[in-house]
């Protein structure tokens, strides 16, 4: 049986966008801005089971994009939606790595975590490179 859990987080960004390019500048921004908007995190069995099979938490996920990681498109994909990769600390200080995407939710967009892990060595070092 699947369920739904919606997760919010609050970001800061000015105006809140439904078009996930503009989120993304909005969520690079993060530290410089201080309006706080709104973004739901679409959970469900299939994802919160993945997630879990790499030992990332749901809310160190969500401590990622509230802690303002560094977003990209996801040039691997091979999927007709268009997948997002996001890098960033938890609030325990430890580097994460998410893949997501977006799902149209009521009047804007949802984002669903695909896949999380835990960063390695050398991703570390790029990240600190930033």
């Amino acid at each position: 049986m699947k369920f739904l859990i919606r997760s919010r987080l609050w970001l800061a960004d000015s105006s809140f966008p439904t078009d996930p390019g503009c989120i993304h500048r909005g969520l690079m921004n993060l530290r410089r801005t201080s309006a706080l908007k709104r973004i739901e995190f679409g959970w469900d069995d299939g994802n919160l089971e993945h997630v879990a099979k790499h030992g990332v938490a749901r809310p160190e996920i969500e401590q990622v994009f509230r802690n303002g990681p560094l977003i990209d498109p996801d040039p691997c994909t091979d999927s007709i939606e268009a997948r997002w990769r996001a890098i960033g600390k938890n609030d325990d200080d430890r580097h994460v790595f998410v893949a997501y995407m977006y799902r149209p939710a009521g009047n804007g967009l949802r984002m669903r975590p695909i896949c999380s892990r835990y960063m390695r060595i050398r991703e570390i070092e790029n990240y600190e490179k930033r």
